[in-house]
């Protein structure tokens, strides 16, 4: 069983909502976006081009491998940076490998700059 890709799209919180890059333009128009909150700062934007953004809640890394693991999934970083998502995602992978289970492809994508 082939997993899908979690994708952490990050921006800057001193850049105007959906100035984005085009490769984060590209995530976002072919994966399944979470955040955490409706009210993402990328939400209204997203919308504006007929992309859902999905309220997920708090970051679980475990749910989060899950989702991604049926297809790609594209999680709206919050302004806040999400503390230790990043190390529970990297535990839970390490586990997943341990007991041969898959893991998805998890990709850090910059999606603005300032």
């Amino acid at each position: 069983m082939t997993a899908g890709r979690l994708i952490l799209l990050v921006t800057s919180p001193r850049v105007a909502a959906g100035l984005l890059t085009a490769q984060a333009w590209d995530a976002v128009r072919t994966g399944r976006v979470l955040a955490a909150t409706a009210d993402h700062p990328q939400a209204a934007a997203l919308a504006a081009e007929d992309i859902t953004v999905e309220e997920y809640g708090p970051p679980d890394p475990r749910g989060l491998l899950d989702a991604a693991a049926e297809g790609d999934v594209v999680w709206l970083g919050s302004p806040d940076g999400d503390p230790g998502l990043t190390d529970g995602l990297a535990s839970d992978v390490a586990r997943r490998t341990a007991y041969s289970q898959p893991a998805p492809e998890i990709e850090i994508l910059t999606g603005s700059y300032d």
